[in-house]
């Protein structure tokens, strides 16, 4: 079975990022996704270098986790993105991070109810795919995988993304599947939806979410509608490791009045679902 069960630190963005490692510890995880940002400051400066990387990674590690994957922080496209992203990579080779977060375009010109014109939707993906295709390359040499996940835009849904691993056409710049976005922004069924870029997934982010399209209640894993096993069957016979990295689980609530003993529960729900799920996919029948 190629998963790892992994905790974003997203959860706990209100507190110190020690505060986040010590609980993602006591949720009883083993694998960890380094987020944004933490009580208003950077994670991880992109500019700080690949020495800074490296004692971040070594705090994890302090507490049995292993960084497998952290947010690029750019999508490349805002000005001196590129560079931002060479960075950002650099700093995943130094401290042997093989998985960097990213995102496509943004696809609305007013959320939620108005898109971007066709027009419009190509001239950003026209420049995204300039922009990540060297980016790409970087990665390539440097030993990093740049996963890219729903998020509107041009990888809106599995088709989206589909066309745009077509157009970039670079081994190193893959999807990370987001099911909970692609139910949130699309209204689309993502059990279907991932079947279409199923073997350019190599990791997921683990976001359930409640009700129609554009509804902003995101519960514990295991608690919405999507319905994790039938989702993550169709990558068990794939021959990659695959992070599974839960990312948010408020249900409604307000994150910086969640206490950190609350984060850490609901962090540990999410674990013992998702394990739930990956032995319930081993059982034969």
């Amino acid at each position: 079975m190629p998963f790892q069960v992994a905790c974003q630190t997203l959860p706990y963005s209100e507190l110190s990022l020690e505060r986040a490692v010590v609980g993602i510890a006591a949720a009883g995880y083993k694998y960890a996704v380094l987020g944004t940002t933490h009580e208003g400051k950077p994670a991880l400066d992109p500019d700080a270098g690949g020495a800074a990387a490296v004692a971040v990674k070594q705090q994890f590690e302090r507490r049995g986790l292993n960084l497998v994957m952290m947010f690029a922080m750019t999508n490349g496209l805002e000005p001196g993105g590129p560079e931002k992203f060479k960075k950002r990579i650099d700093q995943a080779k130094a401290a042997g991070v093989p998985f960097l977060l990213s995102m496509g375009t943004w696809g609305y010109a007013k959320w939620p109810d108005q898109k971007h014109t066709p027009e419009k939707l190509a001239e950003l993906n026209k420049q995204f795919v300039g922009i990540i295709k060297p980016v790409g390359d970087y990665a390539a040499k440097a030993g990093v995988m740049i996963v890219l996940k729903p998020h509107t835009g041009n990888t809106e849904t599995g088709p989206a993304c589909r066309k745009l691993m077509q157009e970039i056409a670079c081994p190193a710049v893959q999807i990370c599947y987001d099911a909970g976005n692609v139910h949130f922004y699309e209204g689309v069924d993502p059990h279907e939806d991932i079947l279409v870029i199923r073997d350019h997934v190599r990791a997921v982010c683990i976001k359930d979410h409640r009700g129609p399209r554009a509804n902003p209640i995101f519960p514990c894993p295991g608690d919405g509608d999507v319905d994790h096993r039938r989702l993550l069957k169709p990558l068990c016979g794939l021959s990659w490791d695959i992070p599974l990295a839960v990312e948010r689980f408020e249900d409604g609530r307000v994150k910086k009045e969640m206490s950190a003993e609350l984060i850490d529960s609901l962090a540990q729900r999410a674990r013992l679902h998702l394990e739930s799920v990956l032995k319930d996919l081993m059982t034969p029948g």
